[in-house]
Order: structure tokens, then C-alpha cells, then sequence
């Protein structure tokens, strides 16, 4: 236990005095040992030089040429070590050329970040451009479909309005016919030229000058009509009578020059309507 812990234990304490007392004599008597041993330590350094040198009873012979090898050895080995530093410094020569053509590379480097950056750029260029015409063309589209849906829309327009006018035209036709069938059988019941001449049929009024078909054309019609009639009659009576395989029967008449000219105006007429249809 060193002094100052007996010490510090006392003040606290932890020893008593005559404890205290012991421990300081026996630090005395220590001390004084150490200062006896330090008196003689010169003479005990003289004698160990002395044993070193071989000279001192039960030395060591031959130490110094033994620390000769030594020093010899260690010069060898600094050789050594030279031609390892000298190596090194090659290697760190070649190494540093390295490097600066690392910094030429570095800067062809740069130079291409550089080139690669201008790229980037123009390639951002091209696809803002892309995308602004993938834009335009989608309006384009967009537009494109609404004419076609328009267009769809008015052509459905005209096909209903076209149906319409055909319907008209059909019926006006059919109408128009009808008068016609009507007015025949009519002037089959009543033959007679005269007043045929003085009442205009109801075909007349109805078409005027379209069909071209005037009170001559009228009564021309009637005539035919009624000669139709009468030959018909006439054959189904005949053939009435008559086994059907008889004598052929009496060939149609020609039509009057202004029945075939009506009628032709009444087909010119239809035609126009449908090619209009």
C-alpha cells in the first residue's frame, strides 16, 4: 500500500494511528533501501560494461565481433531495403505518369460528359418536340373523328330525307297509276270520244304538261284502252268456248302513236325521279 493511500485512509478514518505508525516505518525502511541501491548502481553499470566488453571477470568473449556480424547483417539489409525504395520509386514514377495520363483521360472524359450533355439536351429537344406532335396528331384525330361522326350524321340525314322523297315518290306514283287504272276502267264503262274531249280526265289536271300528255294524247289513250278492253273480252270469251289448245289467239294491236308517246313520257318521267332518288 503506498504512503499517500495510508494517508488518505487515515484522515478518513479507516486506520488507526498506531496502523498508520507501522506503515510509515515500514515505508522508511523501504525508502532507505532504495537510496542504498541507487548509491550503488554506478559501480553495478561500470561492472556490466566490463562483462560487456569481455574484459570483466565472467564476461562475455567475442560480443564485439558478434555486434559486428550484426552491424553487417543490418547493412545488408539496408541495401536491401534501398533497392526495394529505389524500386518503389520507379513503380511511384511510372504510377505518376499513370496519372497524368489519368488527367488527359480525365479531361477527354469531360469532354465527352460534355458532348454527352449537349446530346441530352437536343434528345429533350426532340422528344418535347415528339411529344407536342403526338398532341397535335391526337387532336388531329380527335377532330377527324367528330367530322366523321358529322358527317355520318348529315349523310343519315340525307338517307332519311332521301327515303322520305322516295316513299313520296312511290306513293305519288302508285297514286298516279291508280288514277290511271281508275279512269281506264271508267272509260271502259262509258265509252265515248266526245266526252272524253270535253272533260279533261283527272290525269290531266294532276300532270298537266310534265308528262306531256294533253286531251289528245287522253283520248288517243282511252281509245287504246278501250280496243284493249273489248279484245280481251273478246278472247276470254273465245277461249271460255274453246278448248285451250285451239287457235292461237288474234295478235295485240299496235298503240297509237300518242299512247306510245305518252307512255314514254310517263317512263322518262319515273326515271328522272329515281335517278334523283
Amino acid at each position: 500500500m503506498s504512503p499517500v493511500k495510508v494517508v488518505e485512509m487515515f484522515i478518513h478514518g479507516r486506520i488507526t494511528k498506531k496502523q498508520h505508525r507501522r506503515v510509515g516505518i515500514r515505508f522508511a525502511d523501504r525508502l532507505d533501501k532504495a537510496l542504498a541501491y541507487m548509491e550503488e548502481m554506478p559501480f553495478r553499470m561500470d561492472a556490466v560494461e566490463e562483462t560487456l566488453k569481455g574484459n570483466g571477470r565472467g564476461g562475455l568473449p567475442g560480443l564485439e565481433q558478434k555486434m559486428d556480424v550484426i552491424s553487417a547483417k543490418i547493412d545488408a539489409r539496408d541495401a536491401i531495403v534501398q533497392t526495394k525504395m529505389d524500386g518503389i520509386i520507379t513503380n511511384v514514377d511510372a504510377l505518376r505518369s499513370k496519372v497524368d495520363k489519368s488527367a488527359e483521360v480525365a479531361g477527354e472524359v469531360t469532354k465527352m460528359s460534355s458532348a454527352l450533355t449537349t446530346f441530352t439536351a437536343d434528345a429533350n429537344g426532340q422528344l418535347t418536340t415528339i411529344a407536342k406532335s403526338t398532341a397535335y396528331i391526337h387532336e388531329h384525330n380527335v377532330v377527324t373523328t367528330n367530322l366523321t361522326e358529322l358527317k355520318d350524321a348529315k349523310n343519315a340525314e340525307a338517307m332519311a330525307i332521301l327515303n322520305r322523297q322516295q316513299e313520296t315518290a312511290v306513293a305519288v306514283i302508285e297514286g298516279l297509276r291508280k288514277q290511271v287504272v281508275d279512269l281506264t276502267l271508267a272509260k271502259v264503262k262509258h265509252p265515248g270520244e266526245a266526252e272524253a274531249r270535253d272533260h279533261p280526265t283527272k290525269i290531266d289536271k294532276a300532270v298537266g304538261n310534265d308528262f306531256d300528255v294533253g286531251g289528245e294524247v287522253a283520248r288517243q289513250n282511252e281509245k287504246a284502252a278501250i280496243e284493249t278492253a273489248d279484245d280481251g273480252q273478246k278472247a276470254a270469251g273465245d277461249v271460255a268456248g274453246k278448248d285451250w289448245r285451239g287457235p292461237p289467239r288474234k295478235p295485240m294491236k299496235r298503240l297509237p302513236t300518242g299512247v306510245r308517246d305518252g307512255l314514254l313520257s310517263l317512263a322518262n318521267f319515273t326515271s328522272a325521279v329515281l335517278r334523283f332518288i
